[in-house]
């Protein structure tokens, strides 16, 4: 006797509620890191209070039909705005923290959980989907592996001794980063230096406990930056035009005597080039395709941007103005384009939040380098 073999299981977790349960997770990690923040900081009550709301709106989200739920990404972006603001609101009290490395953590889970959670129904393929275009482009790949790593060479050669002499600009940073080594600079949410972003100090004291303390080792993180600047340029020339346009400019950029110049400093400038670069190749990704994820990629790397040096603000302009023109070009799609804004922005919120609120609290700190450089504020253009 031959028995049946049962039928399949079918799928009893219907796919809206294998998305909802990725999210709620995603989202009850960010609360009880946000509850272990603010306890670590002696903010119990605000911690309880974070919890409580957090359980009854997960709880109503639960209960509420499927056909009615907000979607997952709505959660989702909600509650990185909400962490975004607690950490703004934290690190800018009325007195200073003992240490704002919890604050730091609880952004930093938001930047990155955000992207992911919108990546959300490709994660799932993203193991196979990596390893066919692997495949498929293993020449272009290796082509811009060696385009990068002569770029690397480039910079790094002779790093400890030219540019010569090491003074400056690039020893003010240097200090600023040993303030930070020291304990003396805690806070990484605020501006310093002629209006300098202190995050970049944080950054740049890590790499110098890699490569030491010493005119190389300050040098590297400029180096490094300049570095990653190949392949973003190669992937927006690539994303805008075709393969050879891109290849020519990544060539050009790893000779191009400024962008040299300046990633073999101790400086931040070459972080403008980088961001910028990024923000316009997720803009254009943005406005072609119209994926909310791009538009959150825009915005995340827009508001981390502001974290690195003062020249990357230009990146905010660029971006609403980008997408206000593919909305009077684009007018079939003017709808999806306002969605995208309010995606975008939302993002960028979400990543320079407690930024952006220490220069409404300070605005002078908002405007320093600007009054030291610019040209109507010193008066040149009037003398």
């Amino acid at each position: 006797m031959v028995l049946a073999s049962p039928p399949p299981a079918a799928d009893v977790v219907p796919p809206r509620e294998r998305e909802l349960a990725f999210t709620l997770s995603l989202c009850l990690a960010l609360v009880l890191l946000g509850g272990f923040a603010l306890g670590y900081l002696e903010q119990a009550r605000n911690g309880l209070l974070l919890l409580v709301v957090a359980a009854v709106l997960i709880s109503a989200v639960l209960r509420s039909p499927a056909e009615h739920r907000p979607p997952a990404t709505v959660i989702g972006l909600c509650l990185a705005l909400g962490a975004s603001l607690v950490v703004a609101t934290l690190t800018n009290g009325p007195t200073p923290l003992r240490t704002y490395w919890p604050g730091f953590f609880l952004w930093l889970v938001s930047v990155i959980g955000l992207p992911l959670l919108f990546y959300r129904p490709e994660i799932a393929t993203v193991r196979s989907k990596v390893r066919d275009w692997a495949i498929a482009n293993r020449g272009e790949i290796a082509l811009v592996g060696g385009l990068t790593l002569a770029a690397f060479g480039a910079r790094v050669l002779n790093l400890a001794s030219l540019p010569s002499p090491f003074s400056g600009d690039e020893a003010a940073h240097l200090l600023q980063a040993l303030r930070v080594g020291d304990g003396l600079m805690k806070d990484m949410f605020e501006s310093g230096l002629q209006g300098q972003p202190t995050a970049y100090y944080f950054a740049l004291s890590g790499v110098m406990t890699v490569f030491g303390e010493s005119v190389f080792g300050a040098r590297m993180l400029g180096a490094l930056m300049g570095t990653a600047l190949i392949p973003a340029v190669y992937l927006l020339l690539r994303q805008t035009f075709d393969r050879r346009i891109a290849c020519l400019g990544a060539v050009y950029i790893i000779g191009y005597h400024l962008a040299l110049h300046f990633s073999r400093q101790d400086l931040n400038n070459i972080g403008d080039p980088l961001v910028l670069a990024l923000v316009c190749l997720f803009l254009w990704r943005a406005v072609t395709h119209r994926r909310p994820v791009d538009y959150v990629m825009a915005g995340i790397v827009a508001g981390v941007g502001l974290y690195v040096n003062v020249g990357c603000r230009v990146a905010v302009p660029l971006g609403l103005s980008a997408c206000v023109a593919a909305m009077v070009l684009q007018r079939q799609t003017w709808r999806e384009q306002l969605a995208g804004i309010g995606y975008m922005s939302a993002a960028f919120l979400v990543a320079a939040g407690p930024l952006v609120f220490f220069w409404y609290e300070y605005p002078n700190e908002f405007f320093d380098r600007i009054n030291v450089v610019g040209l109507y504020q010193i008066g040149w253009l009037e003398r």
